[in-house]
């Protein structure tokens, strides 16, 4: 709330938030973005807190998307909730849990990219389709803002950019040359990680006809 979003609700463990609404927010796209990185912050202090305790570190997960929704009072005369529905929301819910196959923490889409500007620092991390949508999306782990990273984070991000420009463009063996290469360097990044694991799935005997295809269905990976 403090970067101008609304709690929708809590549904179990989880928060729907939602911005741009009721009140039109220009700014709303970096809101959202301020918004996680805050969260993520949140988290890790309390984190330290749980280690003090020797309690086990909780983890928090984010989805991001801008788009067109159906936002207002909806429900029937007996039960009524203000709340945002369609397939914008659908997807920043699908994006959440994907967080999970990829390591990261905060995952967005190059429409939310795009809207929030060039005040944080993204990396792009893979080209989807979910299952009841018919275009493919480009998808983004949003890092932090440009103000507080560092040299290491933009040297990181420039890596990952060309070694992400060679696995969509470039030859399979070269792009897997550079993969190798950059999990050398950051063993522990669990997007390039993900990435070395499909393209062992894709040399395998299952491999689909055209192996350079990078698009793929992602409803099944949600619950993993």
């Amino acid at each position: 709330m403090t970067h101008a979003g609304t709690v929708d609700k809590y549904i179990g463990d989880a928060i729907m938030a939602i911005w741009n609404a009721p009140a039109d927010d220009p700014d709303h796209a970096a809101n959202a973005c301020t918004a996680a990185l805050g969260l993520q912050r949140a988290n890790d202090r309390l984190n330290a807190e749980f280690e003090r305790e020797g309690w086990p570190a909780y983890r928090t997960r984010l989805g991001l998307h801008t788009g067109e929704a159906v936002v207002g009072n909806i429900g029937s005369e007996d039960r009524m909730n203000y709340t945002a529905l369609g397939a914008t929301v659908n997807l920043a819910a699908r994006l959440e849990g994907l967080n999970k196959n990829y390591g990261t923490s905060i995952l967005v889409s190059s429409a939310l990219k795009q809207r929030a500007g060039s005040g944080f620092c993204f990396r792009s991390v893979d080209r989807i389709k979910p299952k009841g949508f018919a275009e493919t999306f480009e998808i983004y782990e949003l890092r932090g803002d440009k103000v507080s990273a560092g040299a290491d984070e933009r040297e990181f991000c420039r890596q990952w950019e060309a070694v992400y420009a060679a696995i969509c463009n470039g030859p399979s063996v070269a792009a897997e040359a550079e993969l190798d290469l950059f999990l050398a360097k950051y063993p522990a990044d669990g997007v390039a990680a993900y990435q070395r694991s499909i393209r062992k799935h894709e040399a395998g005997p299952l491999a689909p006809s055209d192996p350079a295809e990078p698009v793929r269905d992602v409803a099944a990976t949600k619950s993993q």
